[in-house]
């Protein structure tokens, strides 16, 4: 699967915190207190932007926009949603920059605001560079809110579909300049499409897809939806000719050996079977194997079982090299724990504890634990975390144990604000890669509805005088 562009994480990221209330209503759903009236006077919204950190050229200047005024947005969320559409709408008629006045109508228009909408409707007309890119992230915005209305899917749809290319753009470089491409690059609109899991979506995925969007392919596989998997299969039958095209040429052997990563992603959430026999002949490649694991199909469990029982050698390897025979027996083991009737648990576990796995891998066995809720997994992760990983695995097994209702946990987790965690390589932002220490407080906020932050000190205290006889932990 193509990973999203840094600015994209970066600015969606924003976008969702800076809205106050969108990521607390998605993660905690238990019924809000009633909110008061937005005042009248509420303070205006600054028209001067500010760069975010970790910034791009390209990052629009709504999303700027938005993070000059953070600190208001998040108040919103303490306010009754008809009148602050009431009340931003009335600013955004004055208003005379029409940056800012997009972000009052998306404000307006998330909050159920009719002239909120029309603007940012009348806006579809545009092909100038500034407004284009910042529509883009508004709908972004609008497309995440927990039960977009219809006209918001209509919207994102009818500018993924824009081929007319932009005008006015502010800097020289080379991009594709079509509004659909340049709006999904900006906003991940087609990864925010997949999410919402809408049905009335798939036809327009197709259509991409059909384009030559893999994009599109990577949304149609997190819908899930039947419906996808004829256009995969036509990508797979594409890309295998054009494979066995390229051995035939010069350089040689080929960069490109096996069917794409965003392919084998979307046959493996389709469920698609039916390409499991081309799949077999492409096993020296990690990621099909993978994807065969995903698949379900038993048909590949004897030729996986020959992969671990060689140690990851395979015949006729295109591009012989140690690594990839690392790659290829992680990835046959863990797809036969997939595939093979054993109880998975404590295999995952075995896996999890094995030497040899890099950072990524010891990631990836960590997340299995989110589809496999078991109490016998607890301890592992919580050895993992104190034995100091790096920051992408500290996280990982952070994350997966926040969904264990567990007393064990929290008392795991509170003992953790005691190690002394990698500090971050030349690179590495600490927006990316998080303060372990932070997400151990968010952890515990997500099991308790506590927040004591990164406080050891008020956890314990907590914990000794009432967590411990918590009804919502087991």
């Amino acid at each position: 699967m193509k990973a999203a562009p840094l600015r994209s994480f970066v600015a969606a990221t924003l976008l969702l915190f800076i809205g106050g209330h969108l990521l607390r209503v998605v993660a905690e759903p238990a019924t809000p207190a009633p909110r008061r009236s937005l005042p009248a006077q509420f303070p205006a919204l600054d028209s001067k932007r500010a760069s975010l950190p970790q910034g791009h050229v390209r990052e629009s200047q709504f999303v700027e926009l938005c993070y000059s005024n953070r600190e208001l947005l998040s108040r919103l969320s303490n306010y009754e949603p008809k009148s602050i559409a009431v009340a931003f709408e009335r600013r955004m008629k004055k208003e005379q920059d029409v940056q800012l006045k997009m972000l009052l109508a998306e404000i307006s228009a998330e909050n159920g605001g009719v002239e909120g909408r029309k603007f940012i409707e009348s806006l579809a007309e545009t092909v100038d560079y500034a407004i284009v890119n910042s529509r883009a992230d508004a709908l972004g915005r609008l497309i995440r809110l927990p039960h977009p209305p219809e006209w918001i899917f209509d919207a994102v749809h009818a500018i993924l579909n824009d081929t007319r290319e932009v005008a006015n753009v502010p800097f020289h470089g080379s991009f594709n300049r079509q509004i659909g491409c340049l709006a999904d690059e900006e906003a991940n609109l087609m990864f925010a499409l997949g999410e919402r899991k809408n049905p009335k979506s798939v036809p327009v995925l197709i259509e991409l897809a059909q384009h030559g969007s893999y994009d599109a392919l990577t949304a149609l596989g997190t819908i899930d939806d039947p419906r996808g998997i004829p256009v995969c299969l036509e990508f797979l039958d594409r890309e295998i000719q054009q494979i066995k095209k390229a051995w035939t040429q010069i350089p040689w052997p080929p960069t490109t050996t096996a069917p794409s990563r965003q392919l084998l992603g979307a046959l493996a959430a389709l469920h698609a079977q039916a390409a499991v026999p081309a799949l077999l002949e492409y096993l020296h490649d990690p990621d099909v194997i993978t994807a065969l694991g995903k698949l379900g199909d038993e048909r590949a469990i004897e030729p996986l079982r020959q992969i671990v029982g060689h140690g990851g050698e395979i015949e006729n390897e295109p591009n012989p090299r140690a690594s990839q025979n690392q790659n290829r027996l992680f990835a046959a083991k863990a797809a036969l724990i997939r595939l093979e009737k054993e109880d998975p648990v404590p295999r995952w576990i075995e896996l999890l504890k094995g030497p040899s796995l890099t950072a990524s891998q010891r990631s990836d066995v960590a997340d299995e634990f989110r589809s496999h809720p078991d109490h016998r997994a607890i301890e592992p992760l919580l050895d993992l975390i104190r034995s100091n990983p790096p920051r992408s695995v500290c996280r990982t097994a952070i994350f997966t144990l926040s969904t264990y209702p567990y007393k064990r946990v929290v008392t795991g987790l509170i003992a953790c604000f005691d190690i002394s965690f990698r500090k971050l390589t030349g690179g590495q932002s600490p927006l990316v890669m998080g303060d372990p220490l932070e997400e151990i407080g968010s952890a515990l906020h997500k099991l308790t509805d506590k927040d004591f932050g990164a406080d050891k000190t008020l956890w314990k205290k907590w914990w000794d005088d009432e967590g411990e006889n918590l009804p919502t932990l087991q």
